[in-house]
């Protein structure tokens, strides 16, 4: 009997090895599923956290993401609840702080000597400076809101005190105190400004600016009034020229930028007010509202259009008064520019809403031809030095 070799090729192949469906037993498991039983695992102590890792590391398919930290350890976003309840007693403790100082004031004011009412005023400066600089980062918008509000009061105090120091222990008055009130108030303005680019802050700084300007102004003119409006006048048109350069934008922000002007502008036309008694101011005041106007109109920013006519409520009728009277002409005037402003203020709305709704803000907003910062800083000095001469004259 012959034997046959068996060739290896003809051997049936090795039998697969069944899966746990096959066999009957339970379907297999997605390693989502596993990581699952993982981590409950973890929670009641029954593998280690690495023996969980090393299990992970033996999964198929790309490897899950690491579990998520213990509760303890995360650093969650404060919820909007806690952030505005926050705000609010930071808000309320500043109101308390400015009523006990009134309150000592309206009490023993006349009782305290110098030392005490200085200790009192300083003491109420320096707790709204501390409590500015120790609001949360993490709060987000409710803490700059709040840090803003507690720095504006805290300017506020320091102006007081500075008032309380230049009157009382040093014996200044009129131009000297007023000056040694705006001065390093402007400076303390400028340095939170620097810390916290607020639009509180940059308003602050532009007041104190304005009032060291008028109060240097006094002594470089025997015309007070003229000369002090002057000053500020051509310090409002710098401000804003350095703005619209991108001079005061920090961190490039045009937002900034576009405030700086608005709050220049401001500034010109108060200082153009001001000058109003003498007989070329009110030419100047009806130049300046007539070139915020001309630029709202350019820029479409209705923020400035309406600083401009509000403006133009207050010089626009003494301007007529005085030259006109009461004649039917200074009426029709009035009447004229009143249709002109509504006729600019629905032109600015409606090349505003060419943009998309969702545009953001800084595309919204003024629309000035933005010119190189040294541009700006040389039409800022040359008015500088223009204002600087006419005060001169003036005296």
């Amino acid at each position: 009997m012959e034997t046959r070799t068996s060739d290896p090729r003809e051997q049936p192949p090795a039998a697969t090895p069944a899966t746990p469906s096959e066999r009957g037993g339970s379907p297999s498991l997605h390693p989502g599923d596993i990581d699952r039983l993982l981590e409950h695992w973890l929670a009641d102590g029954v593998v280690t956290a690495e023996q969980a890792a090393r299990m992970r590391a033996d999964l198929p398919g790309p490897a899950p993401a690491p579990p998520a930290p213990a509760p303890a350890q995360l650093a969650l976003p404060p919820a909007p609840h806690a952030s505005l309840v926050t705000e609010a007693l930071g808000y309320l403790g500043g109101v308390i702080i400015l009523v006990a100082s009134i309150l000592v004031a309206a009490r023993f004011w006349n009782d305290l000597g110098t030392p005490a009412r200085l200790a009192i005023v300083g003491a109420a400066a320096a707790l709204l400076l501390l409590g500015g600089a120790l609001v949360p980062q993490r709060l987000g918008e409710p803490g700059q809101r709040l840090r803003a509000v507690l720095w504006l009061a805290a300017t506020g105090a320091v102006a007081g005190f500075l008032g309380l120091l230049g009157s009382e222990s040093l014996n200044l008055g009129d131009s000297d105190l007023a000056l040694f009130i705006t001065g390093p108030t402007a400076v303390v303005a400028g340095v939170l400004w620097w810390a916290h680019h607020h639009p509180l802050q940059h308003a602050a700084t532009l007041v104190a600016v304005l009032g060291t300007v008028a109060a240097s102004a006094s002594y470089l003119s025997t015309s007070e009034a003229g000369a002090m409006g002057l000053a500020m006048w051509g310090a409002g048109v710098v401000w804003a020229l350095l703005a619209w350069g991108g001079v005061l934008a920090w961190a490039g922000r045009p937002s900034s930028a576009n405030l700086g002007v608005v709050l220049g502008s401001a500034g010109a036309i108060v200082g153009a007010t001001a000058t109003m008694p003498t007989r070329w101011g009110t030419i100047l005041a009806l130049a300046t509202v007539a070139a915020v106007v001309v630029v709202a109109v350019v820029a479409r920013s209705l923020v400035l259009l309406v600083v401009g006519s509000v403006a133009a409520l207050q010089v626009l009728p003494a301007a007529m008064v005085e030259w006109f009277g009461g004649t039917l002409g200074a009426s029709l005037g009035l009447l004229l520019v009143g249709v002109l402003l509504v006729a600019a203020a629905l032109v600015t709305a409606r090349r505003r809403r060419q943009h998309p709704p969702g545009a953001p803000a800084a595309v919204r907003g003024p629309r000035l031809p933005w010119p190189d910062s040294t541009v700006a800083m040389v039409a800022a000095a040359v008015v500088a030095v223009s204002t600087s001469a006419a005060v001169l004259t003036l005296g």
